[in-house]
C-alpha cells in the first residue's frame, strides 16, 4: 500500500479517515479528503466513504462494534455516522 502524504490540515492521517468495518471509511468533505480518498484509491478498492462536515467527528476509534467519536457539535456529521452505523 503506498504511503499517503497530506498537509498540515489534520493530526495526522488517522485523523482524517476512519476505517469503520470492513467496507466503510469515515472521511471529510471537501480537498482533505477528496486527496486523501483518490491516494488510498478508496474507492478502485471497494470503500464507500461516508463523508463528513466535519474533520474532527472522522478522528474515531471502532472497538468490539462499538464506534466511539470525538462530540464536535456538528449534527450533520452525527447523524451520518449514527447513519452508517445502522
Amino acid at each position: 500500500v503506498p504511503p499517503v502524504i497530506r498537509g498540515k490540515s489534520v493530526l495526522h492521517l488517522k485523523s482524517a479517515v476512519t476505517h469503520l468495518d470492513p467496507h466503510t471509511l469515515l472521511a471529510p468533505e471537501g480537498p482533505i479528503g477528496d486527496e486523501v480518498l483518490t491516494a488510498m484509491k478508496a474507492e478502485e478498492r471497494g470503500y464507500v466513504a461516508i463523508r463528513l462536515k466535519d474533520v474532527l467527528t472522522c478522528n474515531a476509534v471502532v472497538v468490539n462494534g462499538h464506534v466511539m467519536v470525538q462530540d464536535s457539535g456538528c449534527e450533520v456529521s452525527k447523524e451520518r455516522i449514527v447513519g452508517a452505523c445502522v
